[in-house]
């Protein structure tokens, strides 16, 4: 099952290796263990079958590139590349009003906090899987060739690590001693996904309004609905 899934996830989007590595690190953390043996509880046997397994699910894109295009190894995004990488977008990429991470998903800034303060209250591995990937897909993003990524709504790349940095939202908001600061994180984490419903039932599906177009961004938060 891990290799299967290993398997369809590198397949759907490559970039997505920055989630597989983060994985033994939020599992060391749930189960109390360290990397090194959590490692140790792996085999070889496993580790062929984890291949073969992921190996069985890139079978039919394999064969299907090979007779599409002449290779079974061929870059499907045909004249683009991450042309940026030597001086990524960074800054547009997590604040730009054109899809910027933290614009269109303000609990990521609560996220990223939380990470912090796992890290001070000894969860290490779970910072270093939240803050690892976010900075790997981040930097990935941004050396896009088209940071933005064109219509969509906010920073898509980021959207299915939500499934990890659920952990450390959680881990933050549990580790309020303060019942009235526990409501009051609660309630900003409320108003974050009021923010966003907001947001999408506000978009036209596109942003054509340049880069750091503020007075755009204000109309689709508090302007009126489509």
């Amino acid at each position: 099952m891990i290799g299967a899934l290993t398997g369809l996830i590198l397949l759907i989007r490559p970039t997505n290796v920055a989630f597989i590595l983060c994985v033994p690190f939020i599992v060391a953390w749930l189960r109390s263990h360290t990397l090194i043996d959590l490692i140790k509880t792996i085999s070889i046997e496993d580790l062929m079958l984890i291949a073969a397994a992921a190996l069985l699910v890139w079978a039919p894109q394999l064969w299907y590139w090979d007779l599409s295009y002449g290779s079974p190894f061929t870059w499907p995004y045909t004249g683009e590349s991450f042309s940026r990488a030597t001086d990524p977008e960074l800054i547009k990429f997590w604040f730009s009003t054109n899809n910027g991470a933290f614009l269109y998903a303000p609990i990521l800034i609560l996220i990223l906090t939380a990470a912090v303060i796992a890290w001070r209250d000894g969860a290490r591995y779970l910072t270093v899987a939240t803050l690892g990937s976010f900075a790997l897909v981040s930097l990935a993003g941004a050396s896009w060739w088209v940071w933005h990524f064109g219509c969509g709504f906010g920073s898509r790349t980021l959207a299915e690590y939500m499934a990890v940095f659920v952990f450390p939202l959680a881990f933050g908001l549990e580790s309020f001693r303060d019942v009235r600061i526990k409501r009051i994180a609660t309630i900003i984490v409320g108003i974050c996904a009021v923010a966003v419903v907001k947001m999408v039932y506000s978009y036209g599906g596109c942003w054509f309004y340049g880069d750091w177009n503020w007075t755009a961004f204000k109309l689709l938060l508090f302007g009126p609905t489509k």
